[in-house]
């Protein structure tokens, strides 16, 4: 009976240490998936997180892909927004790798967004009878990649937005600088209104974009 007890003791002893064994034979675990930090918008950067893992989880790689389709589109922790993207969803799948094995987990997707540049008016005056005087940047200068971008100058009637000037070396601003500089004559004197319209040359910003202020005749 000693010996049968022995025997069954050992047996159960191997029975247990076989069941650890597979357990430790596991791959890494995700107990938080991976996200993505930062601004979406075209010409931002994206940071991918790792999430949190199962102890022993020490090595990682980061890949980049489409949602959709899965096509991978970067490597590392980061990625810039490239204008190709807008409009598609990206997630960022991070390979978790320790003694074992390895296992990727992906994270939650977010979609590319085209960036809108500003239009700062730093002057906007009647400098003469009749005419007027329109200054100001466009930022980011990235906007103006490939391109000057237009400018185009409206007075603001009952009837709309009527287009008053439009000429190449007065509405197209420094692609170096952003700044700009547009005049008008044949203006009506007194309080009028008028509208900048920008239409950004690079892509993946939105276009057109248009601002309104209020121009007071001095």
């Amino acid at each position: 009976m000693r010996r049968l007890k022995t025997l069954l003791t050992a047996g159960a002893a191997v029975g247990a240490c076989g069941l650890c064994a597979a357990q430790a034979s596991a791959a890494p675990t995700p107990a938080t998936l991976p996200s993505i930090t930062g601004a979406s918008s075209y010409g931002s950067t994206l940071t991918c997180n790792n999430g949190t893992w199962s102890a022993g989880a020490g090595a990682f790689t980061e890949a980049w892909q489409l949602a959709d389709s899965h096509v991978q589109i970067g490597t590392g922790s980061t990625l810039k927004v490239r204008a190709i993207w807008v409009g598609l969803a990206i997630q960022c799948a991070v390979t978790a790798t320790d003694t074992t094995g390895s296992a990727t987990a992906t994270s939650p997707a977010v979609t590319a967004t085209p960036l809108t540049p500003a239009i700062k008016v730093t002057e906007a005056r009647q400098v003469g009878t009749g005419k007027i005087a329109v200054k100001g940047a466009i930022s980011p200068v990235a906007s103006l990649k490939g391109g000057a971008g237009s400018l185009i100058l409206y007075r603001i009637t009952k009837a709309g937005p009527q287009q008053i000037s439009f000429n190449g070396g007065q509405t197209r601003p420094n692609p170096k600088t952003g700044a700009f500089t547009m005049t008008a004559t044949g203006e009506p004197t007194g309080k009028n209104k008028y509208a900048l319209q920008y239409v950004p040359s690079a892509p993946g910003y939105t276009s057109p974009v248009m601002i309104r202020r209020q121009i007071t005749v001095r």
